[in-house]
Formats: structure tokens, sequence, C-alpha cells
């Protein structure tokens, strides 16, 4: 009887794989007339994860000999053959690791798209000559760069509903899945369940803190070493693509998010940032000229700026579902403040003398702790922590003048705060006697990391101030006051400087001044904000209110502003006169908008 079902199920993975070999030469058949695309290798890294190996290697070595009906000629069916068996191979024993890793599985086909016709050059080289070889390859390089274009874009769009697909099958008939993925799809639902054991919080705090001193260590040194790179200082610009792809990054997170859980998501993303900003580092401290190593390492920075949007939030909304659960109050913004000085002035100092290969290190070691805790924690999220949302308040909060001016009115300050934070580095590069940016001031490492730890110093103090409730509307005013102060000292400086003679160090020292009161003041206003909107809405109104606050307001409104700022920054002549009518310009506004807030919070009745 057992022999018998043996045979039958045999019977059934033969059907399987030729099922799936029609498939994809249907499809490559279909393709063929307008796109040469061969969407065969991605099918078969798929089925080759999920299936058995019987039948994956039944669909490679069938779509294989199947390719005569696209292509003919002997040497594209042998470097194809090669090509799907090689990939076969690889899929086969990574398979886990790609199955748990996206980022990597992503690479992986990306890379491989372009083997089949590596292996042709090869062939043609070997048969012929190189200059032979080199013209069959332009024969076949818009095929293949359709091909590499094309696998570019279908593993982001399809990899999320395939994998649904195959966990639907398999839980139909799990007779055809190999049995490391059925062990991991089954320890994924088990893993749902959550962990209240106090060591999984401590452990998923300590990943919290090295991610913080991690991403303050980034946003301290990467405008700088943006610029270096790129040998211009306006490049340093270049950071603010962070905030910019974060608006549209984090919602792609959200929805992925619920589909994998947060722990994956977390892990996926924080290889996706290890990879990126190691290959950014990596180009920075082998100091060439190549284009291609400059694409690198811009691309490392892309690639920092979409994982780090699912990094942070993701993390602490887990630690805060466990805090929930078990009733515990602690101020992680607090350990957040203080955990990001660590870093900021090593980086500087390894720089200076020339040790940027040990920087590439420090991210690489850094990232990797975070990733080995991350994985080897057990999962303490249970469910999103989030206000249930009443979207049917929207009729009457729109119409809540005092909410939509105080969205606008307050973000403008987090707006500056932003430009400060993301634009100090090209700020410190202004040359105040020759009216250039310059990277090369005596001494400006000394500078530059005084200039940040005065801004995070600033904001871990402010974390860790207990402001009561009646006193809120104060603390909240007495913010933006130290904004609009620090926008004013920075007029009254340029102004100075179109009299009298002054230094460059007492202009890093207004910087560092300025710093210091931005980063204590944007911090006060993100701690009493939320009080004020709950003062000002309805209780049926504040989630939603809170919802369009941070969209509307701080992710975009906020950045808008300190776009502004930095278009300004960029498109002026650097003279004593410009950066005064700048500046003053900017005070002036400043004030108008603190003098509307002002009057704001004074009518509101904190409850």
């Amino acid at each position: 009887m057992k022999g018998k079902c043996y045979k039958y199920q045999s019977i059934a993975d033969i059907s399987v794989s030729s099922l799936f070999c029609a498939l994809i030469i249907t499809i490559n058949l279909f393709l063929k007339g307008f796109a040469s695309f061969d969407i065969g290798l991605y099918i078969l890294a798929i089925a080759t994860i999920f299936f058995k190996v019987n039948i994956s290697f039944g669909i490679a070595l069938g779509t294989s000999f199947l390719t005569l009906f696209i292509n003919a000629d002997p040497i594209y069916l042998i470097a194809n053959c090669l090509s799907y068996i090689l990939m076969w191979a690889f899929v086969i024993l990574l398979r886990k690791v790609f199955y748990k890793v996206n980022v990597l599985f992503y690479i992986f086909i990306l890379l491989f798209s372009v083997v089949k016709y590596m292996l042709m050059f090869t062939f043609w080289t070997i048969i012929y000559d190189a200059e032979t070889a080199v013209g069959f390859y332009i024969v076949y390089s818009v095929e293949m760069h359709m091909l590499f274009i094309g696998y570019l874009i279908l593993p982001i769009l399809l990899n999320g509903k395939i994998y649904m697909i195959m966990k639907g099958i398999k839980n139909l008939n799990e007779n055809y899945f190999n049995k490391k993925i059925k062990k991991i799809i089954n320890d994924e639902e088990k893993e749902m369940k959550f962990s209240d054991n106090i060591k999984h919080y401590r452990i998923q705090m300590a990943s919290l803190m090295f991610s913080i001193m991690f991403m303050a260590a980034y946003f301290t040194f990467a405008p700088y070493a943006i610029a270096v790179q790129l040998k211009n200082e306006y490049y340093a610009a270049l950071i603010f693509l962070t905030p910019f792809i974060m608006v549209f990054a984090a919602p792609m997170w959200l929805k992925v998010k619920k589909k994998i859980g947060s722990k994956q998501v977390l892990i996926n993303n924080w290889i996706g940032l290890f990879i990126g900003t190691v290959l950014m580092f990596t180009m920075f401290a082998i100091k060439s000229d190549n284009i291609h190593f400059t694409i690198m390492f811009l691309l490392g920075h892309i690639m920092f700026s979409i994982f780090f949007a699912g990094v942070i939030p993701v993390n602490m909304e887990m630690i805060r579902s466990f805090m929930n659960r078990n009733n515990m109050k602690t101020n992680i913004r607090a350990y957040m403040g203080f955990s990001s000085l660590l870093l900021i002035a090593p980086l500087y100092i390894l720089n200076h003398y020339n040790l940027n290969w040990a920087i590439a290190a420090i991210f690489g070691v850094v990232g990797l702790v975070i990733i080995i805790l991350l994985v080897v924690n057990q999962n303490i999220w249970d469910k999103p922590v989030t206000l249930d949302i009443n979207t049917k308040a929207f009729a009457s909060l729109k119409t809540n003048k005092k909410f939509w001016a105080n969205v606008f009115l307050q973000n403008y300050f987090f707006g500056v705060s932003k430009f400060f934070e993301f634009g100090l580095v090209l700020m410190m590069f202004i040359n105040i006697k020759t009216n250039k940016m310059d990277m090369n001031l005596n001494s400006f490492w000394i500078y530059i990391s005084c200039a940040f730890l005065a801004k995070y110093l600033a904001q871990a103090f402010a974390r860790i101030v207990k402001i009561k409730d009646e006193k809120m509307r104060s603390a909240n005013i007495f913010g933006n006051t130290l904004i609009l102060l620090s926008i004013v000292s920075l007029a009254i400086f340029f102004l100075l400087l179109n009299e009298k003679e002054i230094t460059q160090i007492a202009y890093f020292a207004v910087m560092i001044g300025a710093s210091f009161f931005i980063g204590f003041g944007g911090s006060l206003i993100d701690k009493t904000k939320t009080r004020l909107i709950k003062s000002i809405v309805k209780d049926e109104e504040y989630s939603l209110a809170m919802i369009i606050d941070h969209v509307a307001g701080h992710a975009i409104f906020s950045l808008v502003v300190s776009l502004v700022y930095l278009i300004v920054t960029l498109a002026i002549t650097l003279t004593p006169f410009n950066l005064l009518l700048f500046w003053t310009s900017a005070s002036v506004v400043t004030l108008i908008i603190f003098s509307f807030q002002t009057v704001l919070s004074k009518n509101i009745n904190t409850k």
C-alpha cells in the first residue's frame, strides 16, 4: 500500500513539474514577440524555495530543453541550461536564507538574471575570438537589459503575493513542499504567539538602543562622507533624500508588516540597512574616482533611505506592545537620546586620521550585532499599538480651525528643526572668509562633532524633563521660543559680520549654540504636542487628528519647510549680506508664525 501511494505521489510530482514547465514556456513565447523576456528564472527560484528537490529539478531540466522553441541556437541553449541548473543548485543550498530574507533573494535573482549572457560571451570567446564575442554580445544586449530591468521590478511587485499563494497551497496539500520550508512555515505560525518574558523585552530594547546609536552616527557622518566622495560640499544636501524617500517608503513597509509580521519586517529591513551602509562606507574607504564606485556609494545611501523607514518605528511599536500588555512605564525616548551620543565623535576622529576602513567596520559590526539580537530574540509583538480611528469624525474635524492651524503652525517649527538636523553639516561648511562652502576648514571635525553632540545632548535632556499637565502649554511655547531665538541669533551674527571682523570659530560657536537650543526646543514641542491636540479636538476626533497631524504635518509639511530652507541655502551666493538677508527673512517669518501659534496656544484650555 505504501509503495502504491509513493507511486501515485511520484506521478503527481511529475505532473506539477510539467505544469510549471508549460507555464514558463507559454509566458516566454507570449513575451518573445515584443519583450524577449524570460520569466523562467524567477518562477524556478520560487518553485525551488518551496517545492521538493525532484519537482524543482524537473522544472529546471524541462524548461531548459523546452527553450528550443524560443531560441534554437546551440550556444544559447547550453548557456540557458547551465544558468538554470546553477540557479537551481544555489537556491537549493540557500533556500532557507532566501525565504527568510527577501532582500538577499532580490539581490540574488537580480545578479543571476545576467549569468546566461556571461556564459554565452565566454563560449563565444572560446569558440571564436573576443572581437566576435563582443559582436554577438551586442546582439543580445537589449534582451539582457530588458531582463535585468524586469527582475529589478518583478520581485518587489509579486514576492509577497506569491508567498501567500504558496502558503495557501501548502495548507491544502503539503506533499509537494520540502521539509525545511514546511517546518519554517509551521514555526512562523507558532511565532505569531508572543512572549511575555522580560528577557526578550530587554533584548528588544538593546536592539533599539544599538539602532539609535547606528542612525545617529549615520546622519552625523554621512553628509560629510557624501561631500568628500563627490568632491563637492553642496552634495552634502543629498542626505535630504532620506526623509524624502521615507515619506513614500513608510506606507510600503506598513503593508509588508501586516503580511509578514513586525519581527520579520524588522529583520529584513536591518539586513537591507546593513548591506547599504557597509557598501556605502566601503566605497568611501576605497577613495576611488571610478564612476562605478561612486554609483555603488550612492546606491548604498539610497538603500539606507529605503530601509530606514521600516526600522525604528517598528521596533518601538514592538516594545510598546510588550509594555502595554504588562503595564510597564519606561521613558524609551530618554534612553534613545543618550544612546545617540556614543559614535558621533569617534567617526570624525577616525576620518581625521585616515582610518576610513575602521568607519566601515564600525557600521558593519554594530549592524551585525543588531541583526543577531533580532534573529535570536523571540517575538514580543501581539497587535498594533495604534488608536481606533473613527473616520466619521472627519466631518466635524475638517471644520475645526484651531486644529488645522495648529497642524501647520506647529509643524513649521518641526521643519526648521529638521533642516538643522539634516542640513547641519552643510551649514558648518560655510567659510565666512571666502564666502564659499569649504570642507577643509581647520579643525572642522572638532566643531561638527561638538555641534551634533550639543544637538543630541539637548534632545536627551528635553526627553527626561518631567512636565506637569498644567505646564504643557508653557513648555510648548518655550520650545517654539528657543527655535525662534536660534534663528534670530544667526541673523544677528551675520549683521555683526557685515560690520566687523569675526573669526570662523565664532561662527562655529553660534552654530553649536543654535544646534543645542533647536534640539532642545524641537524635543519639547514633540513632547507636548499630543496634549495640545487632545485639548483642541473632541475625544472621538482624537485618533484621526493624531494621524492627520503626523502624516500631513510632521511627515509632509515639515519636510517641505526644511526643503525650502535647503533650496535657499543652496541657491544664494554665500556673502555676509545675502546670509543676513536670508536669516533676517527667516526670523521675520518665524516671528509671525510664533505669534500666531502663541495666540492659538493661549486660547487652548489644556485638560
